[in-house]
């Protein structure tokens, strides 16, 4: 897929088939978002947690039942990446750059994806997970995206132009 045309083709999915994503897909959106623009180009300040088995998975989601009773946040998508970082100013910037080559990787793939913000204090909160997640010592979980297939096929063909949407004012000087 053209560069354009997977930046109008990523948008929030929320509901995933259980068809699980090949590790080799998951690779590449793991190496979108170590080709980010991070500050200072320190790489060793930032921790990607993949998990994607469905061992794995079926755990988080399981967990994720438990503390989210109104709905898992997560969505059970078949997979799920958790960006961390040590405490620093510039990090929400750099996983924030992150995410989006992830995100954008996955529109190019045809996979659907959701940034996930709610469930991440819960997850920082709770050192037993960062633990199971094999997030560093001394790194804070900050942000993350599910993936997969999209639960209606429909969704992936669902393609919008790339047009000025005024959604946010441009002022031209």
């Amino acid at each position: 897929m053209e560069f354009f045309e997977a930046v109008a083709a990523r948008h929030s999915t929320r509901a995933y088939s259980a068809k699980p994503v090949p590790a080799a897909l998951i690779e590449r959106v793991l190496a979108a978002a170590q080709a980010a623009p991070v500050g200072m180009g320190r790489f060793d300040t930032l921790a990607l947690t993949a998990v994607s088995s469905p061992a794995a998975i079926a755990a988080l989601h399981s967990r994720m039942d438990s503390l989210f009773p109104k709905g898992n946040p997560l969505y059970k998508a078949p997979a799920f990446i958790l960006v961390s970082s040590v405490p620093e100013p510039e990090a929400p910037l750099n996983v924030a750059c992150l995410i989006e080559n992830m995100l954008l990787a996955c529109a190019a793939q045809g996979l659907g994806s959701c940034y996930i913000g709610g469930a991440i204090p819960v997850i920082a909160g709770n050192a037993a997970l960062c633990r199971e997640l094999g997030v560093p010592c001394g790194f804070k979980p900050l942000s993350g995206i599910v993936l997969g297939y999209p639960a209606d096929d429909a969704e992936l063909s669902a393609r919008k132009p790339l047009a000025p949407t005024g959604r946010i004012p441009v002022l031209k000087l």
